[in-house]
């Protein structure tokens, strides 16, 4: 997906990394050097001007934050900050990708009776007025509306500051490993 692609071909990579997804999850979260590029390259497809390409991969990128939120969701605000801090004039079409994202997570959430949470370990839960509800380990439940809303927040902000904060992550990611 490095090269530039026909839609038809695209549109069938999408179709295949959906089923990739499903078979494979415990291989694709096991480690970053699978996910961080296949979401870097799906939040770029998502701000497509063609329709199909911007569906496929939206599909995609739902499917992936549905099967496994907790890792997809910090690799797909960083790629959505990324690609905010250097291309924030064309990002009208990634808008439209975020309607597609709630309305999937609408329709899953209403057809199997969950609401797509991403629930941390441990026990009882309680009420948080704002997000969701948080544990008694104090970590919050997040959803996909909810990382769509951050999204959101996201291309709203200036793109200096987005590449300040971009810069901040990237020190703390290194710091990290």
């Amino acid at each position: 997906m490095s090269l530039p692609q026909s839609q038809s071909v695209l549109i069938e990579v999408f179709a295949s990394l959906r089923y990739f997804v499903h078979k494979f999850a415990l291989l694709l979260f096991t480690s970053d050097c699978f996910l961080s590029p296949i979401i870097e390259k799906v939040i770029k497809y998502s701000n497509s001007s063609l329709t199909p390409i911007r569906k496929g991969a939206t599909d995609l990128l739902y499917c992936l934050l549905s099967t496994n939120l907790k890792r997809t969701r910090f690799e797909t605000i960083v790629c959505v900050s990324r690609l905010a801090s250097s291309d924030s004039s064309g990002l009208l079409y990634l808008q439209s990708s975020l309607n597609r994202i709630e309305a999937l997570a609408a329709v899953d959430s209403r057809s199997s009776g969950t609401h797509l949470v991403d629930r941390p370990r441990g026990g009882n839960q309680a009420p948080d007025s704002s997000m969701g509800t948080v544990d008694e380990e104090g970590e919050e439940e997040v959803s996909i509306l909810h990382i769509v809303g951050r999204i959101r927040e996201i291309l709203k902000v200036s793109p200096l500051y987005l590449f300040l904060l971009f810069l901040l992550f990237s020190k703390i990611v290194v710091f990290l490993l």
